[in-house]
C-alpha cells in the first residue's frame, strides 16, 4: 500500500446580469458584445470588464462541462484541469473508495493493483498476505484466513496449489528454470511433500507459522565420506502458484547450498542468495503477480532476508552471476565491507 492524494477544487462561478434600457438610434458609445462585436440591445451578463450577450456567453465563454459537453452556470468541480457540473463529476468522475464505494477526498491508500481506499480501512480489514488487497467483497470477492497471522483473498485462492501432483510438477518447473541461470540441482534426488502451516511450523522447530517452506538435509558418514545423504523440500499448502513456485526456487537453492556450500553459511548471506535464486527464477514470467512478488523481494525489510537480499544482489551487478556462485562453493560470509 501506498499514500496519495486526490485534489480538485470546487469553483463558484458569479454571474452578474444587467439590464440597460435602449432608447434612439445606435451611437458610438453603444455597448458591444466582447465575443462578436454586436451592439447589446437587451439585458446581457457582466463578467468582470467584460460584457455578453446572454446567448454569446452562455454558448461560447461559459466553460463546458468534460462529460455532458453542456455548458457550466454557478457552481462547478475542476479536477484534473479540466471542468465539470459538479453531478458530472460525482457520477462519472469523483474518484471512489474500492471498499465502500464513497466518494474519496485527500489523502488515502492506493494498492498494487490501482485501488484506491480510504485510510482508514487498513485498520478495519486484513490485507491478502499474497497480493497486498484488503480482503472485502467488492474487491477480492471476500477471503479467509490463512492462519493466525496470514489471511488469503478469493482472487489469489484461485490459483491455490493444494494437488501434490500439481506441486511437484511447479516444483520440478522451478528447478529447470535454475537451470536455466547456471544452479543446477539434481532434483531426482530431492524428496517433496506439501503440508499444512501447523505441520511446517513443526518441522521447522519454530512453532510458529510464518515459514512458507523448509529445505532439510539429512545425511551419514563413514570413514570422513558423506554417505546415503537425503534432501527433502517442504512447502506450505494453499499459497497462489507464483508464490509457490518462488518458495520452491529458494528452498531448491538451499539444497544447492547443501550440495556445493559451506556448512553453516551466515544467514544474510545464506538467505539473500536464495531468495536471489527465487528473483531469477521470477525474472523468466511476465505477469503482474510475478512483478509483485518481486516488488515484495525486493522491499523485504527482514535484516537476514531482505537486507541479504539486497547484498546478494549489489555483489552480483559488480561482479557477475558466476563469481557469486563460485564464491558460495568456499565461504561462509559476505566479502569484507559488503
Amino acid at each position: 500500500m501506498r499514500n496519495t492524494r486526490s485534489t480538485y477544487r470546487v469553483v463558484a462561478l458569479a454571474i452578474i446580469m444587467v439590464t440597460i434600457l435602449v432608447s434612439g438610434s445606435s451611437t458610438a458609445e453603444d455597448l458591444r458584445c466582447d465575443y462578436c462585436g454586436k451592439v447589446i440591445t437587451e439585458q446581457y451578463v457582466q463578467d468582470g470588464d467584460k460584457c455578453y450577450h446572454e446567448s454569446c456567453y452562455r454558448e461560447h465563454v461559459l466553460p463546458r462541462c468534460a462529460v455532458c459537453g453542456k455548458p457550466i452556470e454557478g457552481r462547478y468541480t475542476v479536477y484534473d484541469g479540466k471542468p465539470y457540473h459538479d453531478s458530472c463529476w460525482k457520477r462519472n468522475v469523483a474518484l471512489r473508495c474500492a471498499v465502500c464505494g464513497q466518494i474519496i477526498e485527500g489523502d488515502h491508500l492506493i494498492d498494487n493493483w490501482g485501488n484506491h481506499y480510504h485510510s482508514r480501512h487498513q485498520d478495519e480489514l486484513p490485507a491478502c498476505s499474497f497480493c497486498g488487497r484488503l480482503i472485502c467483497m467488492r474487491v477480492t470477492g471476500g477471503g479467509r484466513a490463512y492462519d493466525d497471522r496470514h489471511h488469503i483473498c478469493n482472487l489469489c485462492r484461485e490459483y491455490a496449489v493444494t494437488d501434490t501432483y500439481i506441486a511437484r510438477r511447479l516444483l520440478d518447473e522451478s528447478c529447470d528454470r535454475l537451470k536455466k541461470v547456471g544452479i543446477e540441482v539434481d532434483c531426482d534426488e530431492v524428496n517433496f511433500q506439501l503440508v499444512s502451516a501447523e505441520e511446517l511450523a513443526q518441522l521447522s522447530g519454530s512453532g510458529l507459522a510464518d515459514n512458507f517452506g523448509l529445505a532439510h538435509y539429512e545425511y551419514e558418514t563413514m570413514l570422513g565420506i558423506t554417505v546415503n545423504r537425503k534432501f527433502t523440500v517442504y512447502i506450505r499448502s494453499g499459497m497462489p502458484q507464483m508464490h509457490f513456485i518462488s518458495t520452491a526456487a529458494h528452498e531448491l537453492m538451499h539444497v544447492w547450498m547443501y550440495q556445493n556450500g559451506k556448512d553453516k553459511v551466515d544467514p544474510p548471506l545464506l538467505e539473500g542468495s536464495c531468495n536471489y535464486a527465487a528473483l531469477l527464477v521470477l525474472q523468466q514470467y511476465d505477469d503482474d503477480l510475478t512483478a509483485y512478488v518481486i516488488d515484495c523481494l525486493e522491499r523485504d525489510p527482514c535484516p537476514v532476508y531482505g537486507d541479504g537480499f539486497r547484498r546478494v544482489a549489489t555483489f552480483v551487478a559488480e561482479q557477475g552471476k558466476a563469481a557469486w556462485l563460485e564464491y558460495l562453493k568456499d565461504h561462509r560470509f559476505f566479502p569484507a565491507g559488503r
